[in-house]
C-alpha cells in the first residue's frame, strides 16, 4: 500500500525554485513598459528575462525609451550576482511620485519562460511611510515562449532552449498546459517602503 508513504511524501516536499533578478521601471498611468496582457511579446528582451533570468536587456531597452528603470541581481549581504533561495532578498531603491506605477520582472527560475509581474499596467504608487506587504498584487505569467514542462524539473527549463509557443504573454493561470503551478506568494514575498518625504 503505496498511500501511507505518497501522503507523508506529499506533506513533506513541493515545488522548490529559486528568484531570478528582478527587474523594476517607474511609469505613468496607462503605461505598459514590460509586456501587455494577452499580446505578443515585443522582443525587447522580456523572452531573456523570462528563460534565463537575466534582466540585462530590458533593463537597457526601458532606460533608452526614457523610463527610470534598473535591476537588481545581488543578493543582501551579498559580493556576487545570483538568483535568490529560501530567505534570501533583493533590495532596491527608486525615485518616484505619487499615483506613478511601478513594474516589476523576475523569472520562476525552475520553469521554461515563467515569471512574476504585477499586472501590465503596474503597481500603483501611494504617499505613506508605512512599510507595505504587496505580494497579494504580484502573478506568475508566462512569456508565451517556450512550451511549459513539469514544474521544477523539465529537462530544458532555465537557460537552455525548448519548444516554442505562440508568444502571446498571458497569466500562467490562463495557459491550460496541464501542470500545477504555485501561487507567487508561495514562492515570493514583495514589499515597499517609502524611504523620504
Amino acid at each position: 500500500n503505496a498511500a501511507p508513504l505518497g501522503e507523508y511524501l506529499s506533506m513533506h516536499s513541493g515545488y522548490v525554485s529559486p528568484v531570478a533578478p528582478v527587474l523594476w521601471a517607474v511609469h505613468e498611468k496607462g503605461d505598459m513598459p514590460i509586456f501587455t496582457k494577452n499580446m505578443v511579446d515585443r522582443g525587447k528582451g522580456l523572452e531573456l528575462l523570462a528563460e534565463t533570468g537575466n534582466p540585462g536587456e530590458l533593463a537597457d531597452t526601458l532606460v533608452n525609451r526614457g523610463y527610470n528603470a534598473g535591476a537588481s541581481a545581488i543578493p543582501d549581504g551579498q559580493d556576487n550576482i545570483a538568483p535568490l533561495f529560501p530567505g534570501e532578498t533583493y533590495t532596491f531603491s527608486f525615485n518616484a511620485k505619487p499615483n506613478q506605477y511601478l513594474s516589476i520582472a523576475s523569472m520562476l527560475g525552475k520553469s521554461n519562460d515563467n515569471f512574476f509581474a504585477f499586472g501590465d499596467s503596474g503597481f500603483k504608487l501611494a504617499a505613506g511611510n508605512n512599510m507595505r506587504d504587496i505580494t497579494s498584487k504580484v502573478m506568475l505569467w508566462d512569456a508565451g515562449t517556450e512550451v511549459n514542462e513539469y514544474p521544477g524539473a523539465g529537462i530544458h527549463q532555465g537557460p537552455s532552449e525548448g519548444s516554442t509557443e505562440n508568444g502571446v504573454v498571458q497569466p500562467l493561470m490562463d495557459v491550460n498546459d496541464g501542470f500545477w503551478w504555485p501561487d507567487a506568494s508561495q514562492v515570493i514575498k514583495v514589499t515597499i517602503h517609502k524611504n523620504k518625504n
